[in-house]
């Protein structure tokens, strides 16, 4: 119980790549179609997993995209350096194989009527995402320059995949002093892209205390203990400020 902990999430990772390399990762075709047919909106994580569920059952399953390419939020709300995306487009390859369909650059509710869909499949799916941000009410929240993190991290995922981003609503960070509120995975996200972008200094701001740089999670057991103060951006140049709300701007 003293000694260090097992590596889990390194295990796993370099279990399924090994399985990958090795080509134990194969298609699973389903051998008794059911011949159903059920329409997935989004092809976020939730649209993507229950598609090949469904697939594999026998069902005949196709997926709507409102934008360019699939994958929702694992292709445009995650930096490539945290998910590179040919793990994306493998397993995409493993969904096409199984025979999930795709049509991307399809709004349903707009392009395409959910009365219609509902008349052509025999179920439909919500996957469609939380895209709503959640909005700060304080003043100086409309001042030029301030950003909801997943407006930026979806243009710069279209920037990097190649895509055309207009001139005019560019958000660069490149020489800028840049102030990231939030200290979850986004948080982290924006923080990475900005200095990635060449930002002059990035700081992130977050309400909760600084947790501990060391944790004996013997101290704490069974509840879960304190999460570490650790960041591959503090490394790279990211400053912190703990224990600050946001009352204006």
């Amino acid at each position: 119980m003293r000694s260090r902990p097992v590596t889990i999430r390194s295990i796993e990772l370099a279990i399924v790549e090994r399985a990958w390399q090795s080509g134990w990762i194969r298609p699973q075709r389903s051998r008794q179609p059911l011949f159903q047919r059920v329409a997935i909106i989004g092809s976020g994580p939730a649209g993507l997993a229950c598609a090949q569920q469904l697939v594999r059952a026998g069902y005949r399953v196709t997926v709507y995209e409102k934008a360019d390419r699939i994958g929702g939020l694992l292709r445009y709300g995650i930096p490539d350096f945290r998910l590179e995306k040919p793990v994306l487009e493998r397993r995409l390859a493993q969904l096409h194989a199984e025979g999930v369909r795709f049509r991307t650059g399809v709004h349903v509710g707009s392009d395409l009527d959910m009365g219609e869909l509902r008349r052509t499949a025999h179920a439909v799916v919500l996957a469609c995402g939380s895209e709503q941000p959640r909005e700060m009410h304080v003043p100086g929240r409309m001042l030029n320059g301030i950003h909801f993190a997943m407006d930026y991290l979806r243009q710069q995922n279209r920037r990097v995949a190649g895509d055309f981003v207009s001139s005019e609503s560019v958000i660069d960070a490149a020489g800028k002093q840049v102030a990231v509120i939030g200290g979850g995975d986004t948080g982290g996200d924006c923080v990475g892209t900005a200095i990635r972008q060449g930002a002059s200094q990035v700081t992130q701001i977050q309400y909760h205390e600084c947790p501990p740089a060391h944790v004996d999670n013997l101290l704490y057991w069974p509840e879960p203990a304190p999460e570490r103060c650790q960041s591959d951006h503090d490394e790279e140049g990211c400053k912190h400020i703990w224990e600050f709300d946001t009352v204006a701007f």
